[in-house]
């Protein structure tokens, strides 16, 4: 459920800071511009050195004050007051990642990092709202981890081999097989929607496609249905945070409140196809050098020859 941020610059006037904890052994402080704008500071002698690259958040107003080489500051002012949501939650995530650390260096890198990371989630989205299409795409991949590959292959492992957000290529990558998940509306037939040469192109290993029909009902399952249920079969500190950052390069971010509510999915259906040099499918070698992006839909109910009953994790055996 999602839970609405407390506002920390509401009670502060123009042009002043307030620190964020004064017990705590780095320099982080609220403040707000003289122009009312909410902002974040941070301050250390190893912010953003010489040769780093440089960060971009859009939305956000990244500025670096120097004082003689001895102290920097590093402000972060939201554009836009009214997008506080999404800017407190990355706040506070650089306040999380701080609070790991001892070591100022060691705390300057994992922020640095973590801005890094924002950089790319704010390119695609800064309301933090997922559509019902990215919610179902989420849905179904954690669906194939928890059901298919952690039940092989154990929840570690299968969160090791869930390559998240790099939305080109196979959504899981294990030592012996490869897989694409993809979901589609019950309602709207058994099509489904590529949009990357890489997806359907195979490698070394055997790449399978699982697909899941799904339909929207209250008497299903939401995305945070299914975090919390894997969550909870982590017993591993690192592997934790590994998932929480592979949901966070999805897109998915905890602690927003966000405008439209979850949806929740039933599983009608879920097939396996394996794909080989015969399933039909765009490669980039097929078209020419000049065409960089392409999108099309697969009719599933045409390719039932490519069916499986399941994909053995555990040793590469005989395809069709």
């Amino acid at each position: 459920m999602m839970i609405k941020q407390t506002n920390p610059w509401e009670t502060m006037s123009s042009n002043s800071q307030r620190r964020v904890d004064k017990n705590l052994n780095y320099d982080f402080f609220w403040i707000r511009d003289i122009d009312g704008r909410y902002g974040f500071c941070i301050e250390s002698k190893d912010i953003l050195k010489d040769n780093e690259s440089n960060i971009n958040l859009k939305g956000i107003t990244l500025k670096k004050v120097s004082d003689e080489g001895y102290t920097s500051r590093l402000y972060m002012i939201l554009n836009d007051n009214k997008d506080y949501e999404i800017f407190i939650v990355l706040c506070q995530d650089l306040i999380s990642i701080a609070n790991k650390y001892d070591n100022n260096k060691r705390i300057i890198s994992e922020v640095e990092d973590r801005l890094k990371r924002w950089q790319q989630l704010l390119k695609r989205n800064m309301t933090g709202i997922m559509t019902t299409e990215r919610q179902m795409g989420l849905f179904s991949e954690l669906v194939c981890l928890k059901n298919i590959i952690a039940s092989e292959i154990g929840i570690n492992e299968a969160i090791v081999s869930w390559v998240g957000p790099d939305f080109d290529k196979q959504d899981f990558s294990t030592d012996l097989v490869t897989i694409e998940v993809k979901s589609y509306k019950s309602t709207k037939g058994e099509i489904i929607y590529i949009s990357s040469f890489e997806q359907l192109k195979v490698n070394e290993k055997p790449l399978y496609l699982v697909a899941y029909g799904l339909t929207i009902s209250e008497k299903g399952l939401s995305i945070m249905d299914m975090i919390d249920t894997i969550q909870n079969r982590i017993e591993d500190r690192n592997i934790l945070e590994l998932f929480k950052l592979k949901l966070f390069d999805y897109g998915h971010i905890d602690g927003i409140a966000n405008n439209t509510k979850l949806s929740k999915f039933i599983i009608d259906k879920e097939s396996i196809y394996y794909i080989n040099e015969k399933f039909p499918k765009i490669c980039s070698n097929d078209v020419s050098h000049k065409i960089v992006s392409i999108k099309y839909g697969i009719d599933l109910y045409k390719c039932e020859e490519f069916k499986v009953d399941e994909i053995d994790l555990l040793s590469v055996g005989e395809t069709i």
